[in-house]
């Protein structure tokens, strides 16, 4: 099955909706990265720049690059006061813009880089010996990944594909990266109400590839699901499994 990937056709409303349930995400993947002063970071998938923000106080410089120029305008918006950052549009299905060992540090937050080798030999190439790569990545089963199949399901849809961190590992490995080590992070959010867990969906858009109507319909079904587990009072906690790769890139030969 293709993957369903999100529009994030409105970058204000994804800043605003979005990005703030995000919060322990970002700082799983900066803890696990051990920044330090003096380094030159790559950030991929920089998104609305909620990871930006968190690390371009810490290093020397940053690049912050992202498919969506909109997305990395409402970054830049937001990280006017950090002098040491630059914004770049990227497709990291093309080989990058920059030169050999040019990075002490790779980021990537819920990016599907670790899904690409060439994007991973990309990385590997513009990384200095020595440097980093630091990743996160959903899981491969946690409460709201449930809740989404079980509605997509009741519309004879199939299901949203499953994450698979350990072949993300492997990959690596058989792309000579090193010292590769997977952390999986349980993160619960809590919710006043199932209307705003919706809200909180509405946020990513509609899929790419979904009429209107049928997004519509899948939104009912969901908040069917999701009212399953709601509490007594109506609160709504949503489950999620968050997996943080780290490694160091292959040995250079010659």
């Amino acid at each position: 099955m293709a993957r369903r990937s999100m529009s994030y056709d409105a970058p204000e409303r994804y800043g605003r909706l979005i990005e703030p349930r995000y919060g322990q995400i970002a700082d799983a993947l900066v803890a696990a990265a051990r920044l330090r002063e003096g380094e030159v970071v790559l950030e991929l998938g920089a998104g609305t720049g909620l990871v930006t923000r968190k690390v371009a106080p810490v290093v020397q410089s940053l690049v912050a690059t992202d498919l969506s120029r909109e997305m990395l305008g409402r970054a830049r918006r937001t990280t006017r006061s950090a002098d040491n950052v630059t914004f770049a549009v990227l497709d990291w299905g093309a080989p990058f813009p920059f030169l050999d060992c040019s990075f002490s540090l790779v980021l990537g937050g819920l990016t599907y880089v670790q899904d690409s080798r060439p994007a991973l030999r990309e990385v590997a190439r513009v990384l200095r010996p020595g440097g980093r790569l630091a990743l996160s990545m959903w899981g491969p089963a946690y409460h709201e990944k449930r809740i989404m199949n079980a509605a997509l399901g009741s519309l004879g849809a199939g299901r949203f594909p499953t994450a698979a961190p350990g072949r993300a590992v492997q990959r690596l490995e058989r792309l000579g990266f090193r010292w590769v080590r997977r952390t999986d992070i349980e993160i619960v959010n809590r919710f006043g109400c199932v209307a705003d867990y919706l809200e909180y969906r509405r946020g990513f858009g509609k899929p790419l590839g979904w009429t209107a109507s049928f997004h519509e319909r899948f939104l009912r079904a969901l908040e069917r699901e999701a009212l399953r587990t709601a509490t007594a009072d109506g609160a709504f906690e949503l489950g999620w499994t968050q997996t943080v790769i780290t490694a160091r890139p292959p040995r250079r030969i010659g």
